[in-house]
């Protein structure tokens, strides 16, 4: 062989050296990325509450009365027999908490006209408990009075503005879990819409209720009407105290901002403070409403020491929470459509 040919072979040597390196290069580039969105989920690291979890301040007992009964114990024993017969890697404990949050979903679509689905996993155990044709009839002429209907699935799309107002309500509705962020995707990613906020500055409380609540379950049951009411006022204050913030700081600075949320949204938790923060940076026009939620969100981890207030939410340590994630013992054998928190399924509840 020449030293043309040898210097050939050498040279093509090289290259394979090279290409093997950079494409391994490229694999442990991308495994990290890959495995921060596997994370194992230890569903028995705390309890279930024995109630729905609503806030205290929510008088809804008489509701959640209904709903314990109308739920018969021998129904809830057939459906979670059927649902872990059909998901085998779902462990009870991580059942309970998903079907917990389904009865929580019930509570809304009494509460509200229109609620989207926003967890394939809760979607799941409602789908099975729809095969149980008499049983569920009764659960909802229990609960309201009349069928909450679910539509057949179509695409799922980009619903941001409906994910805005679920995560407002059941932030006021309900205390936070350890894997409510989890269960139902990563709370407050999306502005409140400007419209909405506009039609709780301007218009009544009786415009309200008929565009946006179940004013047929408040017309029955008098918890009902109530909750509605301390929503609808709650909302409006929180929104009338957001104008003038707004109007009397026009740099919109971050540290302004995230003092007025401390002190002025009458938070008790993460959850609701992270609330607060939404509706406000709603209204600014900077395009920096992500950036700011998540400053907050890290900001209210570190506060907490890292505890489980900012995972509840969906923030802590990832920039994306969602039911997709999946791992081995004791993961989440639940899967998402959509790996946005904004995205709803065709799927939903509610009364007109």
């Amino acid at each position: 062989m020449g030293f043309l040919g040898a210097a050939i072979v050498i040279a093509g040597v090289g290259l394979v050296v090279y290409l093997v390196k950079q494409s391994s290069k490229g694999r442990s580039q991308q495994r990290p990325r890959s495995n921060s969105r596997r994370r194992t989920i230890d569903y028995t690291s705390a309890n279930v509450p024995l109630n729905l979890g609503i806030r205290p301040h929510i008088k809804l007992e008489a509701l959640e009365r209904r709903l314990n009964k109308a739920f018969a114990p021998s129904f809830q024993e057939k459906l979670k027999m059927r649902h872990l017969q059909a998901q085998s890697a779902m462990s009870d404990a991580e059942y309970e908490w998903k079907l917990l949050e389904l009865k929580r979903y019930f509570v809304m679509c009494s509460i509200m006209r229109n609620v989207p689905m926003f967890s394939s996993a809760v979607d799941e155990i409602w789908h099975d408990m729809l095969m149980f044709t008499r049983e569920y009839q009764h659960f909802c002429d229990e609960l309201i009075g009349t069928t909450i209907h679910h539509a057949p699935h179509s695409n799922v799309q980009p619903m941001p503005g409906d994910r805005a107002w679920f995560d407002w309500v059941y932030s006021q509705l309900f205390e936070p879990t350890p894997f409510s962020g989890h269960i139902w995707n990563a709370f407050f990613r999306n502005p409140l819409p400007k419209p909405l906020l506009e039609q709780f500055h301007r218009e009544s409380k009786e415009q309200l209720i008929n565009q946006l609540f179940n004013r047929d379950a408040a017309s029955k049951y008098p918890e009902i009407k109530e909750t509605i009411e301390q929503l609808i006022d709650s909302t409006k204050e929180h929104v009338h105290r957001a104008y003038d913030h707004s109007s009397n700081h026009t740099d919109n600075h971050y540290d302004d901002n995230r003092e007025y949320n401390r002190s002025s949204s009458g938070a008790t938790d993460t959850m609701m403070l992270m609330a607060g923060s939404m509706l406000l940076y709603s209204m600014m026009d900077d395009g920096a409403f992500e950036q700011r939620m998540q400053m907050q969100a890290e900001e209210e981890e570190q506060r907490n020491d890292g505890g489980t207030s900012g995972a509840a939410c969906g923030y802590a340590g990832s920039s994306c929470s969602s039911d997709s994630d999946s791992s081995d013992g004791g993961g989440d054998s639940g899967g998402s459509s959509c790996s946005s928190s904004s995205c709803g399924s065709g799927c939903g509840g509610g009364g007109d």
